[in-house]
């Protein structure tokens, strides 16, 4: 009884420090899936995308200090 009692412990131990280990995995697969799917259905290139968020936040920061 106390070596199973024992075992089960262990074994929600490891399962709850696995979880937590990894509880920051999930928003990044999903944010990759999402934006890799963005990236996929618009006409421009990655390339070209990056380029106009780039100008997009200089543009928004340039605002903010005015």
């Amino acid at each position: 009884m106390n070596l199973n009692l024992n075992r089960w412990m262990l074994s929600v131990l490891t399962a709850s420090a696995l979880m937590a280990s990894l509880s920051a995995c999930a928003p990044l697969v999903v944010g990759s899936a999402v934006m890799g799917g963005l990236v996929a259905i618009d006409r421009r290139t990655a390339g070209i995308q990056l380029e106009d968020e780039s100008m997009s936040f200089e543009q928004r920061r340039a605002c903010v200090k005015i």
